[in-house]
């Protein structure tokens, strides 16, 4: 994108912006060209998208914010005043959003696809040019499961992971094999798409098996196919990435391995190689391992595995975060704890101190084993007690054959190995109890992030559906499939819909205890193989 500013969400859902705030897009009821450190714009936040000059934040609640320019229309507010510095509500029942140059593009949570602002070239998809601003969303398409939108270009992924293309084409950015100056009506590119990024004319794409593909304008190597000539159909660059954002001439690429590479212009040191000399082929940045990314015109932002946020490249209004306006060839810690940039999914960093979690099985007597999934860097250590009254905590000794009361220090617990090496016997004092399971972590390296996804149960049953207390789903272990969860509260009787993330706050009620169950995207029912504390 072709942005100056950056806004990030902590892990309170707290909104801060910093960077670039003539318009006000900051949100925090001034106008400045130069924001330096970040600063606070809103609460109960789980997303926020960026366009040039404004910006749309996604509430918990699923209302949809705007603020910053508004000259074409493109915060859907029925006006076109210049400058809305303070968040203004535009709609309700909102799943995703994405912002262009000017205009936005509104996807709400049945799928339908809404656009307002400028679309003088096509850049809506309703088959339409026009200079004339849309100050209200007006709807465009359904069957949509994400928009991601370039300054003049949008992308748009249907709910069969087909990937459609409009607007602005004049580099080929559309992958429709063609460089049509622009195209009003959404044309096919490919199928098997889940993430897409859009440059200022360069489009990356992310599909299902995590390959990526490129097209578009390549003058500066920012495609990453080791030349600088353009590309009008998607062509294949790697293997194994989990993310990719595009600045207006360089792209960085996040690895499932959380390996940070990067490619195109580098004018500014926004590729953190610690020079100003451009790449058309990708290049590993030597930094930690990175959970996400995110680009301004010139810059770059990261995550990291440890929560530390860096930044580097261009830096005259601040965008980088640090309190400064000097620029950066290479990483700098803007030490801004805890965020998620751009709209990437709330990762939870499990603390170090303990973490108790409630369980109850009512076919304990059926129960083979219990199974930790985790992800435990080097130097870092996880173990277990066991309770039914969080008063005392017992582990269990091998030597003795027996559960012995804890000496509450973490070298006493069980180790992930023992916890799941325990015979079905030796758990038989859980029988329908409400139990619970305190976990200790700590680590001996600043920069691991250790990280608990859950307790798994494995009940040898495949007819019935085991209750539970309460529980919590991890959803990036669920996204992968789309599964669909139920729950009745009597035995089985009636089931109803629930959202993964839910989940964490159902309880039982009175004697009652929660079913639960798991229906896959071919439609197989999954009852009383696992379910997990979180």
């Amino acid at each position: 994108m072709d942005n100056n500013h950056a806004m990030a969400i902590k892990q309170d859902n707290s909104l801060w912006g910093w960077g670039y705030n003539y318009y006000g897009q900051l949100g925090n009821g001034k106008t400045s060209s130069v924001q330096s450190e970040p600063i606070k714009v809103l609460d109960s936040v789980k997303q926020v998208a960026i366009g040039t000059n404004h910006t749309l934040a996604l509430k918990n609640d699923d209302s949809l914010w705007g603020w910053g320019t508004n000259a074409q229309g493109q915060l859907g507010i029925g006006s076109t005043s210049t400058s809305v510095t303070t968040p203004v509500k535009i709609m309700n029942d909102v799943k995703q959003v994405s912002c262009g140059r000017t205009n936005s593009m509104i996807v709400d949570k049945n799928n339908v696809l809404y656009a307002c602002g400028g679309n003088n070239y096509g850049q809506f998809g309703n088959g339409s040019i026009t200079g004339t601003a849309e100050t209200f969303p007006i709807k465009i398409m359904e069957d949509v499961k994400q928009v991601f939108c370039g300054p003049y270009h949008t992308m748009i992924i249907k709910n069969d992971n087909s990937l459609y293309a409009c607007g602005y084409n004049s580099s080929g950015q559309l992958g429709i094999g063609n460089t049509s100056t622009s195209s009003s009506i959404p044309t096919k590119v490919m199928e098997d798409v889940k993430q897409v990024s859009c440059g200022l004319a360069h489009t990356m794409i992310i599909k299902n098996d995590n390959s990526l593909y490129a097209c578009g304008s390549n003058s500066n190597g920012q495609l990453g196919i080791g030349t600088s000539t353009n590309q009008y159909t998607p062509l294949k660059i790697m293997e194994d990435v989990k993310q990719a954002s595009c600045g207006s001439y360089h792209t960085v690429i996040l690895k499932s391995d959380n390996t940070l590479w990067c490619v195109g212009v580098n004018s500014n040191g926004q590729l953190g190689l610690g020079d100003r000399i451009a790449r058309n082929t990708p290049e590993r940045v030597e930094i930690e391992t990175i959970r996400s990314v995110f680009t301004c015109t010139t810059s770059t932002i990261v995550l990291s595995e440890s929560l530390q946020v860096y930044g580097f490249g261009y830096n005259n209004s601040g965008q980088l975060g640090d309190g400064t306006t000097d620029s950066a060839d290479s990483p700098k810690n803007i030490n801004f704890e805890s965020i998620i940039l751009s709209d990437q999914i709330q990762m939870k960093n499990y603390p170090l101190d303990p973490v108790t979690v409630i369980a109850t099985c009512n076919a304990i007597e059926k129960l083979e084993k219990f199974a930790i999934r985790s992800d435990i860097p080097p130097n870092t250590h996880i173990t277990f007690e066991f309770s039914t009254d969080q008063e005392s905590w017992k582990v269990f000794d091998f030597e003795k054959s027996e559960w012995i009361e804890s000496q509450q220090a973490f070298d006493k617990a069980m180790t992930k190995k023992q916890v799941e090496s325990l015979e079905k016997e030796n758990i038989q004092w859980l029988d329908n109890k409400v139990f619970y399971i305190r976990i200790f972590m700590w680590t001996e390296d600043k920069h691991a992030t250790p990280r608990i996804f859950g307790i798994d149960a494995f009940v040898n049953i495949y007819d019935d559906t085991p209750q539970v207390q309460s529980l919590g789903i991890s959803y990036e272990m669920l996204k992968p499939d789309y599964p669909e969860v139920f729950v009745s509260k009597d035995d089985g009787q009636t089931w109803m819909k629930a959202l993964p993330e839910e989940l964490t706050q159902l309880e039982g009620q009175g004697e009652g205890k929660i079913r639960i169950k798991v229906v896959l995207s071919n439609g197989q029912e999954l009852h009383g193989i696992s379910y997990s504390w979180v």
